[in-house]
């Protein structure tokens, strides 16, 4: 049991790094983290089975047997663990939290519900971040890194945010309207109207309407979402017979495609890491400023469709590893002031490793 305000607080603090947390931020973090101490050595313990599964093996889990917002807010509570274990010299308790987010996520992008897979990309992204801050940290030797890598997921979330959706799209043509009718909640006041739901006439349209529209989300999500149209989900509905809140079905809006982009950048912002991590592991000892030079740049990224660039920087005397044009893809398909736009370039310091951590 914890308030709202410190909900907010973690969930906040998750998608920043630790050289953005003021004394303040670091007090509370550590308050709010003794104050959940059970749940997150339950949480934690989760990182030491081999898989993580929702539903029954073999089986279509419905997103209502899901408790999706207490999995988010407990996987925001280890990325924060682990950022602070890290600053705080705790290696060990930094990569038990990670190895948790990351064997979450890659259970979570399996699932056959849209906003589960998700919520696993988001997990993913998460489980990239707080493992930046340890390959952007000199002192984190081999060993460390070796280990680390092993903490991280290992599913592609693009791949599955086409297969989750293409799977319900299948669904929906075979199940038709009790399909739909599922994902509905008579108590919010959001129900297919009764109309449409007593079989009518109207049945075979509707069903036909929504596979449509699910089609065409499939066609347009497909590709990377910096080649998008400026606003693909109204695109879609544009020429709906159907408004769009009549086809809602707990995953099909006019902004879903936004989720669709936020797992394309869970891959990228994977990819990106296991470049920099590439490059920590080709020489180390130190980096040097043509440590770029040592790795393949690897495939085209799924957000953006360019490869992660690896280049020196003279002014900061590091190594930069970024993608271009990841973060205004972002913004362009999220929501304003979305945290989850940011999109932040990973910085290596260039230098002898026994010389920076002095």
């Amino acid at each position: 049991m914890w308030s709202l305000d410190d909900q907010k607080f973690i969930g906040e603090l998750s998608g920043r790094s630790t050289d953005t947390w003021t004394d303040t931020d670091v007090s509370r973090a550590r308050w709010i983290l003794h104050e959940q101490q059970n749940a997150l050595a339950l949480l934690l313990r989760s990182g030491t089975v081999e898989g993580f599964h929702i539903g029954t093996v073999g089986m279509t889990t419905r997103h209502d047997q899901i408790p999706l917002i207490d999995i988010i807010k407990g996987l925001r509570l280890l990325t924060v663990e682990a950022r602070l274990a890290w600053y705080e010299g705790r290696a060990a308790d930094a990569l038990a939290a990670l190895r948790a987010v990351g064997r979450a996520a890659d259970g979570l992008v399996k699932t056959t519900v849209v906003i589960s897979s998700y919520a696993g990309a988001a997990a993913m992204r998460w489980a990239a971040s707080g493992a930046a801050e340890i390959v952007t940290d000199p002192c984190a030797g081999p060993a460390i890194l070796e280990e680390l890598h092993t903490t991280l997921p290992v599913e592609d979330p693009a791949y599955w945010a086409d297969k989750t959706m293409a799977t319900q799209v299948a669904e929906i043509a075979t199940e038709g309207l009790d399909y739909i009718e599922d994902f509905h909640d008579p108590a919010m006041g959001w129900s297919i109207p009764f109309w449409v739901s007593s079989r009518f006439l109207l049945e075979d349209l509707f069903v036909a309407q929504i596979l449509d529209r699910w089609n065409r989300h499939l066609e347009v999500g497909q590709g990377p979402a910096a080649d998008w149209p400026e606003s693909p989900g109204d695109e879609i509905w544009s020429d709906a017979t159907w408004p769009p809140w009549l086809a809602l079905s707990g995953t099909v809006t006019p902004k879903m495609l936004s989720g669709r982009a936020q797992a394309q950048a869970a891959s990228t912002e994977m990819q990106q890491l296991l470049l920099a991590l590439d490059v920590r592991f080709a020489a180390p000892d130190g980096l040097e400023r043509d440590g770029c030079g040592l790795v393949d740049l690897g495939s085209p990224t799924a957000l953006t469709g360019e490869a992660v660039i690896c280049r020196y920087d003279d002014d900061l005397e590091a190594i930069v590893v970024e993608v271009n044009g990841a973060e205004g893809t972002l913004e362009d398909h999220t929501a304003a002031g979305n945290h989850n736009s940011r999109f932040r370039s990973i910085v290596m310091p260039v230098g002898p490793r026994d010389e920076l951590c002095e």
